[in-house]
């Protein structure tokens, strides 16, 4: 079965529609927003979610992994040279402003690793 792609950029064009008005109403004087957050953006992050559960054997890790990234998240895929996948979206790194050099450490508890890289992302959505 073929899933569009499209249909997850409508979801995430939407959700930062609401995302942006509601950055916008910052106000540095005061150091606050202007407006209440807007319930819609966790909504759309929620049926995100649940397009991304429902159709994950159909789309792309790197589809999901990018997806992730725009809801906040920052899943890495990591390897272990033993045949083992995780994904893991808690670290530490350097700080760069610029593409640079980083240094990344990842604690990855055991339950995570797996033996394909499906099954690490699967692993990683049920979880989220």
């Amino acid at each position: 079965m073929f899933v569009d792609h499209k249909n997850l950029k409508v979801l995430l064009d939407r959700r930062n529609k609401y995302l942006d008005k509601y950055e916008d109403s910052y106000d540095e004087k005061s150091f606050r927003y202007t407006i209440k957050e807007p319930k819609e953006i966790d909504d759309i992050a929620d049926e995100i979610i649940l397009y991304i559960k429902k159709h994950r054997n159909d789309l792309d890790v790197e589809c999901i992994i990018e997806v992730f990234t725009h809801l906040g998240s920052a899943p890495n895929l990591l390897y272990d040279d033993n045949g083992h996948f995780a994904i893991e979206d808690e670290g530490f790194q350097s700080i760069s402003e610029e593409i640079d050099d980083v240094e990344m450490s990842f604690l990855v508890k055991k339950d995570k690793w797996k033996p394909t890289i499906k099954e690490a992302i699967n692993y990683y959505i049920n979880n989220y």
